[in-house]
């Protein structure tokens, strides 16, 4: 037969009625990276309340991306003021101060981010939560918790598509100006400024293609003459159509 010792029970051993667990997570030790700018690299805002959340995609994502951050919509709106245009937006729902809902609507008021996609990133997982998030206008609704690699996927498909759109749309609008600029009623206007700014046949066709969008080098390259003597055109057009 095996024995065992006795043990004596001390007051150490016995279980508390209310157990100290943990330590809460001391928000002044978490050291976020500074934010900066990489003019080769896409730009994300991230507003989220936790700041290890924050902390965790900022330094899985700032390798890629130019990363900025507030802890809410009311912060946020703010920050945005200052920072460069993101190419996306990535934002809580349940926040203190302003809400992601609230942040959305109040974006998309503004002229200059109401056409920046929007991602919800929410613990609100339930179908109608998502379906409200999407008819408010969010790009795509990602559920807490996630897998980061997922989250980056995404991220990558968003704002490559994004820029698909927005290139075609740019292409559109370009052909309708070339367009216009060819119709006979734009070559009308063109004869008129020659004839009312004395301009000569070479001038004239300097203008034509400044018109058009062409910078100095096109010009040249299309004409076939030199950049200095596109630049002395440029120079007798502003002299005599009396621009600055």
């Amino acid at each position: 037969t095996i024995s065992f010792r006795k043990k004596k029970i001390t007051e150490k051993d016995k279980i508390k009625k209310n157990p100290y667990i943990s330590k809460p997570v001391n928000r002044g030790k978490i050291r976020l990276q500074p934010e900066t700018f990489d003019e080769d690299k896409k730009s994300i805002f991230l507003v989220e309340d936790n700041i290890i959340l924050v902390k965790l995609l900022q330094d899985y994502l700032i390798k890629d991306y130019n990363f900025y951050y507030a802890f809410n919509g009311k912060a946020a709106l703010v920050k945005l003021e200052s920072s460069p245009d993101p190419d996306l937006i990535i934002s809580d729902i349940m926040m203190d101060n302003m809400d992601g809902y609230e942040f959305f609507k109040q974006l998309k008021e503004s002229v200059r981010f109401r056409d920046t996609p929007l991602v919800f990133l929410s613990a609100r997982a339930s179908d109608s939560d998502k379906i409200n998030g999407l008819e408010f206008g969010a790009v795509e609704y990602i559920t807490k918790p996630f897998t980061i690699d997922v989250l980056k996927a995404s991220i990558d498909a968003i704002i490559r598509d994004h820029e698909t759109i927005a290139q075609k749309e740019l292409d559109t609008c370009e052909s309708r100006i070339l367009n216009a600029l060819r119709s006979p009623k734009a070559k009308v206007l063109l004869d008129r400024k020659a004839a009312k700014y004395n301009l000569t046949q070479r001038e004239k066709e300097v203008l034509y293609y400044i018109q058009k969008g062409y910078d100095n080098h096109e010009i040249a390259d299309t004409l076939c003459i030199s950049l200095d003597t596109v630049r002395r055109h440029v120079q007798n057009l502003k002299e005599k159509c009396n621009v600055s």
